[in-house]
């Protein structure tokens, strides 16, 4: 070969590394180039109808809409009738966080056109009225506005004209009247105790009766909510100042996303210092706890809350917090 045609072969080989050089790090550039996230999907649509379980029979929500902005559904309960359609509660619309909803209600149990849904407000039988002098009995408010099933509830309704001698009930379409007991009546108010141990869910009108017959309803203004939470046990039971202590609370209605507190009169260990608080079978609910200095002695009691239905209980007993120890 001469010598022209060398530096020929090796002036072609130099350009064919350069351009492929050149290849590869065009490559290697694009290939670490981030793929962008996407935001999270909800998982329902309006329409589809949600519960707990594929096989649950008393508790039913159908979604209305979802707003993207706020990540947030707007739900309605409904309600499955005997042949098999479905009626929607006019008073009973909520939100709740997407979140929430998709961990509460994972089931979903068919879908509907929501215009094939009718909403149906529960009415209650009218009142015969006669001629009275005077103005009759109004209703305004009542405190307060749920109770847990299976508890017993003292609510105060205000309003105006109310009689000695008035009662109170909840009445709600297709369920038991629930009446009060123990009830004391101002011209102002009606103070009275009901026993939800036998109300269905739901929302339920509450009705004040005056001797003379005439009445005062407040539509769907109060809910029997699912079941309030109830404390057994809880482990350990004491800790000492500076302890960091993972507790175990045994109970039962925890449902799934719940919230714990410590309180001794107006003292309250800062929600900071309760933290991981997790539900798990039994049920039963795992947290940990820092007592900080500076946290008061003595007996504290347990309260736990359930985010969704917002009913509460605490626990017979005490916590009992102590000084360090050595």
């Amino acid at each position: 070969m001469g010598e022209k045609q060398q530096y020929g072969l090796l002036a072609g080989l130099f350009i064919i590394a350069v351009v492929m050089a050149a290849g590869c790090s065009g490559s290697s550039s694009q290939s670490s180039t981030p793929v962008p996230t996407t935001a999270p999907q909800d998982k329902y649509s309006a329409g589809d109808i949600a519960a707990k379980t594929a096989s649950a029979t008393d508790e039913f929500y159908i979604i209305l809409s979802y707003d993207m902005s706020k990540d947030m559904y707007t739900r309605a309960l409904v309600y499955r009738n005997s042949d098999g359609s479905w009626q929607r509660n006019g008073i009973a619309n909520s939100t709740l966080s997407r979140a929430i909803f998709e961990k509460l209600y994972p089931a979903r149990i068919t879908h509907m056109d929501l215009s094939a849904v009718p909403v149906v407000t529960p009415t209650v039988p009218p009142v015969v009225q006669t001629t009275f002098a005077g103005a009759g009995p109004g209703a305004t408010n009542v405190t307060p506005s749920t109770g847990g099933q299976g508890t017993t509830v003292t609510l105060t309704i205000s309003g105006s004209n109310f009689q000695t001698g008035a009662t109170a009930k909840l009445v709600r379409g297709g369920s038991p009247t629930v009446s009060a007991s123990a009830v004391s009546v101002t011209s102002t108010s009606v103070t009275g105790t009901f026993n939800l141990n036998k109300a269905d869910q739901g929302y339920y009108n509450v009705i004040v009766v005056n001797p003379d017959g005439r009445s005062a309803m407040l539509a769907g203004a109060f809910q029997v909510g699912e079941p309030a939470p109830i404390i057994t046990a809880v482990y350990p039971n004491t800790g000492a100042i500076g302890d960091t202590l993972g507790l175990t609370i045994s109970g039962q209605n925890f449902g799934d996303v719940d919230k714990v507190s410590f309180t001794m009169g107006s003292s309250v260990i800062n929600p900071i210092y309760i933290t991981n608080v997790v539900t798990t079978p039994g049920p039963k609910i795992s947290c940990s706890l820092k007592i900080p200095s500076g946290t008061p002695l003595g007996d504290w009691t347990v309260t736990v809350l359930d985010v969704d239905s917002q009913q509460s209980g605490s626990w017979d007993q005490k916590f009992h917090i102590t000084n360090a120890t050595a």
